[in-house]
């Protein structure tokens, strides 16, 4: 288990990957080291954003794709990634970087400072969520 996920749905995106990427792998190494992945979930796109992926990954083994196999919509790879994820902490971003993923920071503090626990179920061990 990695101690961030950062998870983005992306759709014929290909310019935004290796700025996204990129940005992304700061922000991360510098909160967690190497202790991290990111997570495209690649609607079919009729550009090459799937492959300047696997590009990004062949550079960087942190850098995962799931390929969904019809085109669902961003809410259903959204929901692929983080069925994927393996980490104590879960961001979901836009690959468009609308929202600067230097915001992570605060969250990623904020969610260890402010977390909330649940109960698990009976031979689980207990999680939390932010």
């Amino acid at each position: 288990m990695v101690s961030l996920s950062i998870v983005i749905p992306i759709y014929n995106d290909a310019e935004c990957v290796k700025p996204c990427v990129n940005r992304l792998v700061q922000v991360s190494e510098n909160l967690v080291g190497e202790d991290y992945e990111i997570i495209f979930s690649v609607d079919p796109s009729s550009d090459n954003t799937y492959e300047l992926i696997i590009e990004e990954h062949d550079k960087n083994n942190k850098v995962k794709a799931i390929l969904l196999s019809r085109r669902f919509g961003q809410p259903q790879a959204t929901i692929a990634a983080l069925t994927c994820s393996n980490a104590h902490y879960t961001v979901v971003i836009d690959a468009d970087l609308q929202d600067p993923p230097e915001l992570i920071y605060e969250l990623f503090q904020k969610a260890k400072k402010d977390m909330m626990s649940f109960m698990p179920k009976e031979g689980q061990e207990k999680e939390k969520l932010f």
